[in-house]
């Protein structure tokens, strides 16, 4: 394979990443951001631009500073049911 049919997809995802970032200031639902502080794959501080962009939803903000990537299967996994489950009962009651 060359590298311009590998790049292909990478670049498409940038481009669609950029679009969505583009509206999250739109959303006006309640959201959830969760982020494991010690991410191997995503910088764990773009969580807080995250938050910062969503300007029109009540967002509920959670950082698990020893979490890593996949925060469902790691040590947060409990903290974090429990986080949604607050999250959950609030919007839907």
């Amino acid at each position: 394979m060359d590298n311009s049919a590998s790049a292909r997809p990478i670049s498409q995802i940038r481009q669609f990443s950029g679009r969505v970032a583009d509206r999250l200031g739109s959303i006006q639902q309640p959201t959830f951001v969760a982020q494991g502080g010690q991410d191997e794959l995503i910088d764990a501080q773009k969580a807080y631009a995250l938050r910062n962009a969503l300007t029109h939803s009540e967002v509920s903000f959670h950082y698990y500073q020893d979490a890593g990537h996949v925060i469902t299967v790691n040590n947060a996994h409990q903290q974090l049911e429990q986080d949604l489950t607050v999250y959950l009962k609030r919007i839907f009651n």
